[in-house]
Parts: structure tokens; sequence; C-alpha cells
């Protein structure tokens, strides 16, 4: 509960802020370079440096690429039935592909099904991070017209900076960081939520003549907040793994909002910023109401419920 009020209480700091114009207009665009270059890289770092590698955590680290997988095809379908440009697509698949399962899904996989679900939250949380570092790298270089060689869009995507963050968490995996190090990353890996949240809800009143249809955000809310956690539950079903504790987290992990560091990343890459903030900002609450309908059925299902 802490943990849903700060995050209430920086997205309403964040509109006040912009309300009152107390914030030079370049203030979400400062703010989102912070998190980008600095806290989510530092956060990556550290996080995935330590990422436990064994079969327990299989159906909770594979569950990310599954939801990215599906929330594409639901687009590229949508897309089909309603046409939308190409910034639009990419946004929809960025955001519907990745979940908030760190600031938001940790601390509600924590209430609905108890302290012992944490670790392999945590594991779920993680393997969303090296998603969006990869699938979601490369849809934002494909949707921002950008293409060229998969040279090319290599490229870029190596010169990100939570990019190779991740490539050098993976390299030094064999040796463990000093505690200076470690405490150092850790304490810029927390200013990302605060960061990131004020961010939104600055940037959705700065935004808000430049509103997104309607249509866009309900299609993602949709896929995101509905049709994705199903699709998990009834995979993860089909395989047999109902069992499993690592069933009931997997599908709530993957019924959380859109991730709010792939929406700064379509901010900064000029993604359909308007859709991307509305997402973000709107998907937090309706995610409250929407998990909680997903923990009844799990409980129902012979899961955890609250």
């Amino acid at each position: 509960m802490t943990s849903m009020l700060f995050i209430g209480a920086c997205l309403l700091l964040g509109m006040l802020l912009a309300h009152r114009r107390a914030v030079p207009e370049n203030f979400t665009a400062s703010l989102n370079a912070l998190a980008i270059q600095v806290a989510l890289p530092a956060l990556v770092l550290r996080s995935l440096h330590a990422l436990p590698l064994d079969g327990r955590v299989l159906l909770p680290f594979c569950m990310p690429w599954a939801v990215f997988i599906i929330s594409a095809i639901a687009v590229r379908c949508a897309a089909a039935l309603w046409p939308m440009d190409g910034p639009s697509r990419a946004c929809l698949t960025l955001l519907c592909g990745t979940g908030n399962t760190s600031i938001i899904g940790i601390p509600l996989v924590a209430t609905y099904l108890g302290a012992d679900a944490i670790g392999l939250a945590v594991v779920a949380d993680q393997s969303n991070f090296i998603v969006m570092c990869t699938l979601g790298m490369w849809s934002v270089a494909a949707g921002s017209g950008k293409r060229g060689s998969l040279r090319a869009m290599a490229q870029r995507m190596l010169h990100y900076p939570p990019q190779q963050a991740m490539l050098l968490a993976l390299i030094l995996r064999p040796w463990s960081f000093p505690d200076w190090l470690d405490q150092g990353l850790a304490a810029l890996g927390a200013l990302l939520t605060p960061i990131a949240v004020i961010s939104v809800g600055a940037g959705l009143l700065q935004q808000r003549t430049d509103a997104p249809r309607s249509g866009l955000f309900v299609q993602g809310m949709v896929i995101k907040l509905l049709l994705v956690p199903a699709c998990i539950f009834g995979l993860y079903g089909l395989l047999g793994s109902c069992g499993s504790p690592a069933f009931p987290v997997s599908v709530l992990q993957s019924a959380m909002p859109p991730m709010i560091v792939a929406g700064l990343i379509a901010v900064d890459q000029n993604l359909n910023p308007a859709l991307a903030m509305r997402l973000l900002a709107l998907g937090i609450p309706i995610s409250f109401i929407s998990t909680f309908g997903w923990s009844l059925l799990l409980g129902s299902a012979g899961g955890a419920g609250p």
C-alpha cells in the first residue's frame, strides 16, 4: 500500500507542477533524459548482473517474451482493422508488450499472493527488462522510420545506454560487484521511480492539447490489461502449469499496466508521445481494478486470491 501511495503522490506532484507552470517547457524531456541515461542503466546493470538462472524460474522468465509476441500480433491485427500510422503502431507494440512489473507488479503480487511469491515476481521483472532492451528496442527502431540495414539497427540499439548496461551486466556476471559499486548503483536506480512517475504526471498535462484518438487508447488498454493476461492464463493452463506457484505470479505480472520506462522511450523517440503518456498515466489506476479481477479468477482456478 505504501508503494501505491508513493506512486500516486509522484503522479499528482508532476501534474501539479505542470498545472501551476512551475517548471520549464523542457521539464519532462530533462527528466526523461535523466531516467534513461542514468537511473535506468544503473538499475539494469545491478539487477541483471544478479539475475538467478535455474529451472524454477522458467515460467516467469518466459512470460514477458510471450507477452511481447502476443501484443505485437494483437497490435498488427488491430492496425489491419483500424488503420494507424507507424509511430502509433510502434508505441502500442512497445507499451503493450512490456509491463510495469516492478513499481506496480511486485507490490501487487505480494498483496495478492503473499511474500513468498516476490522472488518469482522479481524474475519476471528482470526478464521484462531484457525484453524491453531487445525486442522492445527493435520495435522502436522499426517504428521510428529509421530501419536501414540490420547492422545499422543493431548499432543504434547498442548505442542506447540501457542496452549497453544490459550487455555489461551479462559480461560481468562471473564477478561480484564491490559493496561501494553495488550501493551506488542501487542509489541511482532508486531514482527511476520518482523521476519517471513525476515525468508522466507532468507530461500528461503538458501534452493535453495533442490528445491521442480515444480508439488507440482503448485498444491499448484492452490488449494490455485483458487480452494479454487471458492468453497467458490459457497458454500456461494448456501446458499443465496451473498447479505451479509460478502460474499465478506469471498471470498477474502479465496483467500489469504498460512499463513506464518503455513509455519514456516512446516519448523520447517521438512515437506518438501523447498516446504513450495517456497509456502510462491512466493505465496505472485502471490496472488496480483489472488485476483485482484477475486475482479473483486465479483464486477460483485454484491459485491464490486476495
